[in-house]
């Protein structure tokens, strides 16, 4: 409207310094003109009422990424164990999984005079123990007495044998002595026979010959007795020394048979001391835990019964029931300062995209933080667990459920729009840039058709390559259906 004033003006400026016949004419041209501009105004105003608004965006660049995301739960990395004695019964619980406690706190309450019986009956079984491990260690000697019976046996019988031999060569030595003795008198008695024999008979006295004869063969007779006294002692030393040889043999043989026992014990020893070794080993392990189940029992006795958190953090199970006996393993705890990792599972086809080491975005409610891949566990199903080590970045991790995302791949593209504006026609891909045009209803804004590649696309922005500059203005939204060649008007 102020528009039309101002031409009316104008109008009637140019009326009122001319000719009067030039001032009728103006005026109908002038009356023309405004009508025309006012037809031109109220067809711009419809035309704009009923255009579709869109939103603009830009080509920027941008880096694109692919990205891997998964739902699990966080879990404690090394969750530590609440050790009880087993078999006690439970009296009491104060406390249930998923609750947070301080180093002291009460967990349950075991029940004291079943408690008192457990802790006798361990120091008894302790004792027993020690009792076994102390016969285990002792050494087991090897009786050395028949060796030494055997030996002495034989000492005995090469002293015999000697003695023996010393006199059977006695008695030989004698012998041939005699023998020699017999000789030489059976040799005196044939000389002096001889020499009787060779005087004449008148010389001879009566008897005197056959006295003679009788001498030389009473000292014959003399040598044959020595002779056979010789052969006797002879023999009986032979006997004597092959009787002497057995015996000492047959001492030897006893002595070699009682080393043979002797060196066979001591193997059998030696075996059953290795054995015993051995079991001493194993037996000083079972006395070392029973003993421990001994200082676990004298501990608990002396908390009268109760059973506290070991430290502060999370309990992540707490296997005890009112009623019912201890476990070995009553629950477990975990502590911030032993870490936490996150857990999921992931297809296999996605897995194969992943590394241990890789980098991993986790968020837990309010809580973002990273870790890295620790483990890829293929899983019967033909999946494959995830196991994330998360950084001790300062988040407060709580253990419960998460989500976590992987970047898989990262690259710059320079020529970047909104998903949103990326249309699919005919020909193929196309985006709609908005240009002003002038028309007989003044300058306008018409969408133009661009065609484009699409090279990547990542969440809600896509990286496309064709004829667009920095500066153009790519449709992104539409207030609602719109083609190349619409006229529209920009929102806001």
């Amino acid at each position: 409207m102020e528009r039309i004033k101002e031409i009316r003006q104008r109008l009637r400026a140019a009326v009122q310094s001319s000719e009067p016949g030039q001032r009728r004419a103006l005026g109908r041209a002038g009356r023309f003109f405004a009508a025309m501009l006012v037809c031109t105004l109220v067809a711009r105003g419809a035309s704009g009422a009923t255009m579709a608004e869109v939103s603009l965006e830009k080509p920027a660049s941008a880096n694109l990424s692919d990205s891997l995301t998964a739902s699990g739960s966080i879990e404690a990395a090394a969750p530590s164990d609440i050790e009880v004695p087993e078999g006690l019964k439970v009296t009491e619980v104060a406390a249930a999984a998923g609750q947070k406690v301080n180093a002291g706190d009460l967990l349950a309450k075991v029940d004291a005079d079943e408690l008192d019986r457990a802790v006798r009956a361990q120091q008894a079984q302790v004792q027993k123990q020690q009792l076994a491990l102390e016969a285990l260690r002792e050494e087991q000697p090897v009786d050395s007495s028949g060796v030494d019976a055997a030996q002495t046996a034989l000492a005995g019988a090469q002293a015999d044998r000697d003695r023996a031999n010393g006199r059977a060569a006695e008695a030989v030595q004698q012998a041939e002595t005699a023998l020699e003795r017999a000789k030489q008198d059976e040799q005196a008695a044939s000389d002096a026979l001889e020499e009787l024999q060779q005087k004449p008979p008148e010389e001879l006295e009566e008897g005197e010959l056959e006295a003679a004869q009788l001498a030389l063969d009473t000292a014959r007779s003399a040598r044959e007795t020595a002779e056979q006294a010789l052969a006797s002692a002879r023999q009986a030393a032979e006997d004597t020394a092959l009787s002497g040889d057995r015996s000492v043999a047959s001492a030897e043989s006893a002595l070699q048979s009682a080393q043979k026992s002797y060196s066979e014990a001591a193997k059998q020893a030696e075996t059953a001391g290795k054995a015993n070794a051995a079991d001493a080993q194993l037996a000083q392990l079972e006395l070392e835990e029973a003993q421990r189940l001994l200082d676990r029992l004298t501990a608990l006795q002396q908390a009268g019964g109760c059973i506290t958190a070991p430290a502060g953090g999370t309990l992540v199970r707490l296997d005890l029931t009112a009623g019912q006996p201890t476990v070995a393993s009553a629950g477990q705890l975990a502590g911030q300062e032993g870490g936490f990792v996150f857990r999921a599972t992931v297809g296999k086809e996605q897995a194969g995209q992943l590394k241990a080491g890789g980098l991993v975005n986790v968020q837990q409610d309010y809580a973002v933080g990273r870790g890295t891949i620790q483990a890829l566990s293929p899983q019967e199903d033909g999946t494959v667990q995830m196991t994330v080590r998360l950084a001790e970045d300062g988040a407060s991790w709580q253990l419960g459920g998460a989500e976590a995302s992987v970047t898989l791949s990262q690259q710059q593209y320079y020529t970047c729009l909104p998903s949103s504006a990326v249309r699919l026609g005919s020909a193929g891909q196309y985006v709609l840039v908005m240009e002003q045009q002038v028309t007989v209803l003044g300058i306008q804004n018409v969408l133009v058709e661009v065609p484009v590649s699409i090279e990547r696309i990542s969440g809600g922005t896509t990286a496309v390559s064709g004829a667009l500059g920095p500066d153009s203005q790519v449709v992104a939204s539409s207030s609602r259906p719109v083609s190349a060649g619409d006229r529209v008007r920009v929102k806001g």
